[in-house]
């Protein structure tokens, strides 16, 4: 444990003052590339923090690094954003004030409040009407509306365990989500997987 903070400490001592001004009409300051593995070192090291530890990540060091990024850019940020507002014991500090600096945030407050655990956050958010889908990143959870209405309960549940264990690999936290990528597409691709190459097609935006 005292290794782990010893780490912690040192990685964030690390990143201060390496920020740029802001671009004119962007969405606030841009964070140094050295920062940008805060979200994986936090994703792989949450089981073992103190609670110092997570209260000063989820309430300090992520929303700043949030504020100059303007979205969830990575897996890694999805996973802490996540353990923050839906794993960490005061995440309703941490949801108030991630709300109040990302759109897509504040968009899905109701379903971060509402949701026990991650597989539950996941099932919610991908219920959501498609004309209220947030945007950015987060967005790419929500399903198409007539594919989740149509989709088994028992696969279901299957596919959200296989999703969260996909998402959490520690070769992929690192790396951008990627513009065309969606929750549909990925139970796509899980079908066709585990039924022999059957699956679902003929939705919008289908890859």
């Amino acid at each position: 444990m005292k290794l782990i903070m010893e780490n912690w400490r040192a990685y964030v001592n690390e990143q201060e003052g390496e920020v740029e001004a802001p671009a004119e009409g962007g969405l606030g300051r841009k964070v140094a590339t050295g920062i940008k593995k805060v979200g994986s070192f936090i994703s792989k090291k949450w089981q073992s923090m103190d609670d110092d530890l997570k209260n000063d990540y989820c309430t300090k060091k992520f929303p700043e690094f949030l504020t100059g990024q303007g979205d969830i850019e990575t897996f890694g940020d999805l996973v802490a954003l996540l353990k923050c507002t839906v794993e960490y014991t005061n995440k309703k500090k941490a949801l108030s004030i991630l709300a109040n600096l990302i759109p897509a945030v504040a968009s899905a407050r109701e379903v971060f409040e509402q949701s026990q655990g991650v597989a539950g956050f996941i099932l919610k958010m991908y219920q959501v009407e498609d004309d209220q889908r947030p945007q950015g990143n987060l967005g790419k959870l929500d399903m198409d509306d007539e594919i989740a209405t149509i989709l088994d309960d028992k696969v279901e549940n299957m596919f959200v365990k296989d999703l969260i264990n996909v998402i959490q690999q520690t070769e992929n936290l690192d790396a951008p989500i990627a513009d065309n990528w969606s929750v549909t597409d990925a139970l796509k691709k899980y079908l066709e997987d585990e039924y022999e190459k059957r699956t679902i097609t003929g939705y919008d935006g289908e890859g």
